[in-house]
């Protein structure tokens, strides 16, 4: 997995750590102690994994996506369980991260829509199960809702 990379941050004067790559009950274990969840990705990137996505929603924090995917940088202001900031912008990712902690209310409002969102669109079992329920209805001629 790599050591971990510690960085002090200047404008918060704390201490940072990037972990990299960590297994999934650490990651889901560090996202719940977490105030806020970045979905950091460079303007190049293939685009973020769903089920990493799931995970973040499922935390109950607001999230900062840096990802340029049409459809959920929509989806991040459409739900308002986040912020979207052009990736490679650090300035703006401090700013988007600062507007957050100084927003208790707003970070409390925008966890909940998260988790919500997270329940019941991104939950694999639940959402496998609405593919198979379609697919079975056209299968059979029906409409699908």
């Amino acid at each position: 997995y790599g050591p971990d990379v510690k960085k002090y941050c200047p404008h918060c004067d704390k201490k940072v750590t990037f972990h990299g790559y960590v297994p999934h009950s650490l990651m889901a274990a560090y996202l719940v102690k977490s105030d806020v969840v970045v979905n950091s990705l460079v303007r190049k990137a293939a685009q973020s994994i769903v089920s990493k996505i799931g995970d973040y929603l499922a935390s109950g924090h607001p999230m900062i996506n840096t990802g340029l995917d049409p459809e959920f940088w929509g989806k991040v202001e459409q739900d308002g369980f986040g912020i979207n900031v052009e990736p490679e912008d650090p300035e703006k990712l401090a700013e988007a991260i600062r507007m957050l902690m100084e927003n208790p209310e707003k970070c409390a409002k925008m966890g909940k829509i998260a988790r919500k969102i997270g329940e019941e669109q991104f939950d694999r079992p639940h959402s496998y199960q609405k593919i198979v329920d379609m697919v079975s209805e056209l299968l059979d001629g029906k409409e699908t809702k």
